[in-house]
């Protein structure tokens, strides 16, 4: 019952972190009592003691969101096998550092400030780790009311997410958005953990995850069933799609696209395939973004 990730060549920290959380996921939603063996066993692969660990959540109160978040990381290979935390926190959880890591991106003034602007994009990529916490500017470090989730989907604010954390006894993990992510259950959001940032820093290319295009593109003579293929399709067409996923304008219905299409899938409650055929996904993918 092991979950499987196989990481792609050259797939950075980021992209790996989304595609794995919303194939964990893809099946629908874990909890205690929703696809409980499968999430005992995700845990007990990860952070290990899954059973006892996911008991401990449902009794609470438990950090699930960063439990969640933390093992996702490990099984995409964005951290190593770390085990539970000598103090229990969501910085310790996830294993991405503190508000001092390097990946660590402060939110302020309604943008990320990046400590190195022009190495690091200071726009929201698939794959960050929003934080959300109250209390005043100066106490909130040290707050005990944060969350986390992992961004999937979106531009500008506007996000698909997977989280954990929610239900009743805070051990749902479910695909969530689109949504705004300045805000959560009244929390603002602080900043975000870039996992790249645990890798040497690279210059920004061209090849970076960029904002979508605001306007949209040419409408399409024939849309046509959507799938990876070798070489990936182009078109029109996929210019639409990746417009309608808010994702990096392109005409390639590349890894990427892919792995947005399974994110949005899995977030609309539809077959979760990566392929975009005319009686679900094309149709949920228009009345989303008309």
């Amino acid at each position: 019952m092991n979950f499987v990730f196989t990481r792609r060549p050259d797939e950075s920290h980021n992209a790996a972190l989304a595609r794995c959380a919303a194939e964990v996921l893809a099946r629908g939603t874990m909890s205690f009592t929703e696809r409980r063996a499968e999430h005992e066993a995700f845990l007990e692969q990860t952070l290990g003691r899954g059973r006892e660990l996911l008991w401990n959540i449902h009794v609470g109160p438990g950090t699930e969101c960063a439990v969640f978040v933390g093992a996702c990381a490990i099984a995409a290979g964005v951290v190593p096998k770390h085990g539970w935390p000598a103090a229990p926190a969501i910085t310790t959880w996830t294993g991405l550092g503190g508000f001092s890591s390097r990946c660590w991106i402060p939110y302020v003034g309604g943008q990320l400030r990046p400590k190195d602007p022009l190495k690091t994009p200071a726009h929201f990529l698939p794959g960050d780790v929003p934080y959300w916490c109250g209390g005043t500017a100066k106490t909130w470090p040290a707050a005990f009311n944060g969350h986390v989730e992992i961004l999937e989907v979106g531009s500008g604010h506007i996000w698909t997410t997977a989280a954990g954390g929610g239900g009743a006894d805070g051990t749902k993990c479910a695909m969530t958005g689109p949504k705004d992510i300045r805000e959560s259950w009244g929390r603002p959001l602080r900043g975000v953990w870039r996992p790249d940032l645990l890798a040497t820093p690279r210059p920004v290319s061209d090849t970076d995850p960029a904002p979508p295009p605001s306007s949209r593109p040419p409408t399409p003579i024939n849309r046509r069933k959507l799938v990876m293929t070798v070489p990936p399709m182009r078109g029109q067409d996929v210019a639409e799609c990746r417009w309608l996923l808010r994702i990096a304008a392109g005409d390639t219905y590349d890894a990427e696209a892919e792995r947005a299409v399974r994110a949005f899938q899995a977030a609309h409650k539809l077959t979760v395939d990566g392929v975009v055929g005319s009686i679900q996904t094309w149709p949920a993918l228009l009345k989303d973004r008309p």
